[in-house]
This record gives structure tokens, C-alpha cells and sequence, in this order.
């Protein structure tokens, strides 16, 4: 946490343009299109930040032309899962966060991008644990992500089950992205990843898998969001040993980079 702690003060000064601290809240874990927001700046048209490596397909192999990034959003809230008892396997049922835009940031300190989703569920954790807030870990998310003085971008949910969607309503203009999976790949390993100790109720060790996915054919994306990879994924993993003998649901916090193309 001594890296943290000495480079929240100076993110600020990163930022190409002054924005004031995100006023929305993903306490509740179900944004609303009509929050307030600031207004969130469009890609730029210079050189294009470079995807992280992984072996997930490359934005290239997705269209012709090849989509160019458009969004870079830095998503922060919950995966959900069920349990039938504490010996079963968890089953993921979506998830909900909140996407700020860490386009800005990112694009003026680029070695912030494989660390800011890690550094930002790390800095939340750290607030609840030194604060009365319980186990609400919305409110510590909020404070976490007000540091880095990132402005909201939208929202991240699921409208059915397998159903994805990203309603970036911040963006200019406005786009959404009503998606499937096109693919996944496991999580590059982080220290610490099999610290138990270090785990909220729920939570196991570990990081969610990275994701590309892309409009589903329903005709409800609309935008310049065509596709989007999830990565440098941030916790999210989910044990059922925590859950009362006949089942339940499970909440685990989690944050990683949504990167839209287009």
C-alpha cells in the first residue's frame, strides 16, 4: 500500500484536463442513466493506446476495418453469484458497476494502466476496513475512486441473464452496447492472489477471467461501442463456503478496465 499511498495525492495533476470528483455513487450497485455526471470526453484522434497482451482475440480479428478504441472505462462494483449449499460451486449470475472514464488518466500515465483497477479495489478494501461502513462496500468504492478524480462514464449491468450490458450515457455522444462473449481468457496471476487473509466474506482469491464480447444482434447498441474487452480484472471471485447450509446469494467486490472499440 506505500506505492498507493504516495501516488494518490499527484493523480490529479495527470490528468490532461481539470475535472471535479464523480458526485455518483455505486453504493446501491444499480446506476441510473440519470445521474449526474460530468461530461465525458471522446477518444482521442492521435495515436490509439495499445491493448494488453493477452490471448484473447485482437480488436483487428473482430472487424474490417479494424475497430480503433473509443472508450477506456475503469468499471467498479459487484459480481454476483448463487450457491445451492457452502460445499457447491459458486455460479455466476452477472454483475453491476459503475464505468468511470479512465480515458484521460490512462492515456497521460500509461504505467498506471495495469495497476489502477488493483490499486483502486485495494485503497476500498482499506477504507472498510478503517471506517464504520460495515460491510456495504459501496460507499468505500465511492471514496476509493474519488481520489483518483476519474469522472463517471456509465454503467455496467445485466438486463437478463447472459445478457451484458454497458450504457455509456456520460460518453459524446451517448453509446450503448448490448453484448455476448466472444471469448475469455484466465487472469494474468498478482501478488497476492492466494492470500486467503486478505479476502471479504464470499470472496476467494484470484481475479476474474478477461472477456471480449460484442453486440448480440438485438438492435439495441447503438454508439460508437461495437465491441469491449474487460482486463487487468481485479477480484471478483467468488467461494460458497461463507453461504447458510441451504444456499444463497454472494456479492463480490471486484474493478478492471473496460476497453470499447468501434
Amino acid at each position: 500500500m506505500h506505492f498507493l499511498t504516495t501516488i494518490l495525492p499527484f493523480l490529479p495533476l495527470l490528468l490532461a484536463a481539470p475535472t471535479k470528483p464523480s458526485s455518483a455513487s455505486p453504493s446501491t450497485y444499480k446506476p441510473s442513466s440519470t445521474a449526474k455526471a460530468t461530461s465525458s470526453p471522446t477518444a482521442p484522434s492521435g495515436p490509439q493506446l495499445p491493448l494488453p497482451s493477452s490471448s484473447l482475440p485482437p480488436p483487428s480479428s473482430l472487424a474490417n476495418p479494424a475497430p480503433l478504441l473509443k472508450h477506456l472505462g475503469l468499471g467498479l462494483g459487484i459480481q454476483n453469484y448463487t450457491c445451492a449449499s457452502p460445499s457447491s460451486n459458486p455460479i455466476s449470475i452477472g454483475a453491476v458497476a459503475t464505468l468511470f472514464d479512465a480515458l484521460p488518466l490512462l492515456s497521460a500515465a500509461p504505467f498506471l494502466i495495469p495497476t489502477l483497477p488493483s490499486l483502486t479495489l485495494d485503497a476500498a478494501k482499506s477504507i472498510l476496513r478503517h471506517t464504520s461502513s460495515g460491510s456495504d462496500f459501496g460507499p468505500a468504492l465511492t471514496s476509493a475512486v474519488s481520489r483518483f478524480n476519474i469522472p463517471v462514464l456509465g454503467k455496467h449491468f445485466f438486463s437478463a441473464p447472459g445478457v451484458p450490458n454497458f450504457d455509456l450515457f456520460a460518453a459524446h455522444p451517448p453509446a450503448k452496447l448490448v453484448a455476448k462473449k466472444l471469448g475469455n481468457a484466465a487472469a494474468p496471476p498478482r501478488d497476492g492472489d492466494d492470500d486467503w487473509e486478505d479476502c471479504e466474506e464470499g470472496e476467494a482469491p484470484g481475479d476474474v477471467d478477461w472477456l471480449v464480447l460484442g453486440d448480440n444482434g438485438s438492435g439495441q447498441t447503438f454508439g460508437d461501442a461495437k465491441f469491449v474487452y474487460r482486463v487487468w480484472t481485479a477480484g471478483g471471485v467468488a467461494t460458497c463456503q461463507d453461504v447458510p447450509a441451504a444456499g444463497g446469494h454472494v456479492e463480490v467486490p471486484y474493478a478492471a478496465e473496460y476497453w470499447f472499440y468501434g
